[in-house]
């Protein structure tokens, strides 16, 4: 496999056809009618059993602004490809570069101990096997952190 499972190895990753239902766009709206961007909204990824530790961090939702590496902007690019735009938000981002409204497969924010960059995570937020699923010490500098920069 190409990347490194970032749950606890007695659990299976999640399918191919569960992580694409893991996907979403502005357009979508959790059970409490929120969007992303809005504070308290609840990616996909928050009930997955797969990602409970992002459930556990963030029990109410998630910050205004956060955004996951399984949420596509309008053009369809994920966080860590050229062009892409945060959910609310005008600016567009480099290849590899993120700010600190991503939050990690684990509910972790940049500088947080263990945290993953999007540029570690394969589209299906497995860490790539060139990587540590340590993920970064805590307040790292990433140079690809638009607010590091």
């Amino acid at each position: 496999s190409a990347a490194t499972n970032i749950m606890p190895p007695s659990t299976q990753p999640p399918s191919a056809e569960a992580l694409k239902d893991l996907q979403y766009t502005d357009d979508y709206k959790d059970s409490n009618g929120a969007c992303p961007g809005q504070d308290g909204f609840k990616p996909p990824t928050w009930h997955s059993e797969h990602f409970k530790q992002l459930r556990k961090t963030w029990p109410t939702g998630l910050d205004a602004d956060a955004y996951d590496i399984f949420y596509r902007d309008s053009n369809g690019l994920r966080v860590g490809t050229a062009g892409f735009k945060p959910p609310g938000d005008k600016k567009r981002f480099k290849e590899r570069q993120y700010d600190d409204d991503y939050v990690d497969p684990n509910g972790r924010k940049p500088r947080e101990e263990g945290f993953l960059p999007p540029w570690w995570l394969d589209d299906q937020g497995q860490v790539l096997q060139c990587k540590s699923a340590k993920g970064l010490k805590a307040n790292a500098h990433d140079p690809f952190n638009y607010n590091q920069q």
